[in-house]
């Protein structure tokens, strides 16, 4: 682990917006001297036949069983169990994802709605403070786009209470709007400005909430984070294909309600165009088995499948694009992809941005997944938990991911769970006619008293061909280092699903369903095959083997590790 070093921190702090400190402190005294942070309106008279009705696809998902337990990452929840709401004794990712209602979308709720809203009135009546987590801005976010999504879904609402939902979506959305997450930014923000957006045109023909001024203001922030967030090559700025699926959803959920209610042409204009970019983006940089790569924080289970973002666009009538066939290079997200007719491969070979929000990013630049025959054969670890534990960092640490450690030190100085402290800056090129990817990042330069004393580059090289990828690696001075040999570990983890056997002192022979992988590490360093464990989803561990090569690497020594199939 590393620890919150003077280093760590100023580097934390000084690449902060202004807006975040600003609000990070105002939120952390007006929580601690001003404890309610509003007060609950009763509101009489909400009438259910004044709310706007919209058609958004619900596409259902399987996670309570017939005892109605929802199972939420690996974590067994009651739902008939009436004390739920407050279970502390659940992990705090738990708790908020029952606080976000995405459970109202399971087959469970469709076949038996009234428990839907019995769960719903129960949330109510035990969550009437707004001093609980269940108010914190994001939660409250996803939960009124999914009642509002619930309550549209066509089925009978109990007309007699509904006006108790009512009542509750109009406190929580003017509390929402109260306490805009400025402090995070990112995908956060946008979650709340897509409530705001959402509810407010849903109760936009109730003139004295303001709703229409949310609605202005939301719009125009929307276009502001959306122009941000959103690069010129269609990726996510916080480099997670996981929220880049997520952010898709928002895109398509606010398109839904513009094209229902609006007649904003350039709003739509707007839209398609990020759309566009976006689902072009998510589609190219699947693995060939359809789904997302582990790259800084992702897994399968927090992410909207592809199939749901597909059948979203067909709906919409966007077309689906032709994924390109040959290797390219995204220099705007920094990743990369090799490809030909046996494997894909995908890296990242970009520096760790945004430099104000690296909360979801991993030490693990120039770090690559790789997919033999539409199966995953080199992977990284995924992400299992959040919060502020070791096991946290140590996932976001550069072991955890396919590349290579110097000097037993992360690539870039990630600590305290979402928080990093010296980042790696990364340059690539590609050689289309080669198939070859060729990347370097400085993540091991040195600083005393933040003076530049020297350091080491790491560079990478790969070359992928029908039946084989060499992968090389040297370390490149930087200024006036010490040309000392340096003690490096590479990293090549491996997708559980294949077994290894060591059949030489440098060689393994990997397998899996007839397929067999010849892998053939530099005699230069000590490989071995170690335990490892991979996550793809939060609260699952799953036992797989890493190949590690350990030793003394001189400065401008190249080693090379082969791979081989049939």
């Amino acid at each position: 682990m590393i620890a919150i070093s003077l280093s760590n921190l100023f580097f934390t702090l000084i690449n902060l917006k202004l807006i975040q400190v600003y609000h990070q402190i105002h939120y952390r005294l007006k929580k601690k001297f001003f404890r309610r942070r509003g007060y609950y309106l009763s509101i009489p008279n909400l009438d259910f036949t004044k709310v706007a009705q919209f058609q958004f696809p619900i596409f259902y998902t399987n996670n309570i069983d017939d005892n109605l337990v929802l199972t939420q990452h690996s974590i067994r929840i009651d739902l008939k169990n009436p004390n739920k709401w407050n279970g502390y004794s659940y992990p705090l990712l738990e708790l908020y994802h029952l606080h976000y209602f995405d459970f109202l979308h399971d087959h469970s709720i469709l076949q038996n709605p009234d428990f839907g809203y019995e769960l719903i009135f129960e949330w109510i009546d035990n969550n009437q403070s707004m001093d609980s987590i269940a108010w914190d801005s994001y939660p409250t976010s996803l939960r009124i786009v999914n009642w509002i999504k619930f309550i549209n879904t066509g089925h009978q609402q109990p007309l007699q209470t509904i006006d108790k939902i009512l009542e509750s979506l109009v406190n929580q959305t003017i509390h929402l709007s109260k306490n805009l997450e400025y402090n995070i930014l990112g995908n956060h923000l946008l979650a709340n400005l897509k409530a705001l957006f959402i509810s407010a045109h849903f109760f936009r023909q109730y003139p004295n909430f303001g709703f229409d001024k949310i609605v202005f203001k939301a719009t125009k922030l929307l276009i502001e984070q959306f122009d941000e967030q959103i690069l010129k090559d269609g990726a996510h700025f916080e480099r997670s294909f996981m929220y880049q699926s997520i952010v898709l959803l928002d895109l398509f959920d606010i398109y839904t309600v513009v094209i229902s209610l609006s007649n904003d042409q350039k709003f739509i204009s707007f839209l398609n165009t990020k759309i566009e970019l976006s689902l072009d983006y998510y589609l190219h940089f699947l693995h060939p088995d359809g789904r997302i790569g582990f790259f800084n924080d992702a897994n399968h289970s927090n992410s909207v499948s592809t199939e749901v973002i597909t059948q979203y666009s067909r709906l919409h009538l966007f077309d689906i694009p032709t994924i390109k066939t040959q290797s390219f290079l995204s220099q705007a997200s920094g990743f990369a992809i090799l490809q030909n007719r046996s494997a894909k491969l995908i890296a990242d070979i970009g520096s760790i941005a945004p430099d104000y929000l690296p909360a979801h990013a991993h030490a693990e630049t120039l770090s690559f997944e790789l997919s033999l025959y539409q199966h995953r054969l080199i992977v990284n670890s995924g992400v299992g938990e959040y919060g502020q534990s070791a096991e946290r960092i140590s996932q976001r640490g550069t072991a955890a991911h396919s590349t290579l450690r110097l000097n037993g030190k992360n690539s870039s100085a990630v600590w305290g769970g979402f928080r990093m402290g010296r980042r790696a800056r990364a340059t690539a090129r590609l050689d289309a006619a080669l198939n070859q990817l060729t990347a370097s990042h400085d993540g091991w330069r040195r600083r005393r008293l933040l003076v530049f004393r020297g350091g080491w580059r790491h560079q990478r090289r790969w070359q992928l061909t029908e039946s084989r990828l060499v992968v090389s690696d040297c370390l490149l001075r930087i200024g006036q280092e010490s040309s000392h040999p340096q003690r490096v570990e590479i990293f090549y983890h491996l997708h559980p699903d294949w077994q290894v056997v060591q059949t030489a002192v440098n060689e393994f022979t990997i397998t899996r369903d007839g397929l067999i992988v010849k892998f053939s590490g530099s005699l230069s360093l000590d490989w071995r095959a170690e335990p490892s464990s991979y996550h793809p989803q939060f609260g699952l561990s799953i036992a797989n083997l890493c190949l590690v090569g350990e030793g003394l690497l001189s400065l401008n020594q190249e080693i090379s590790v082969e791979l081989h199939w049939t």
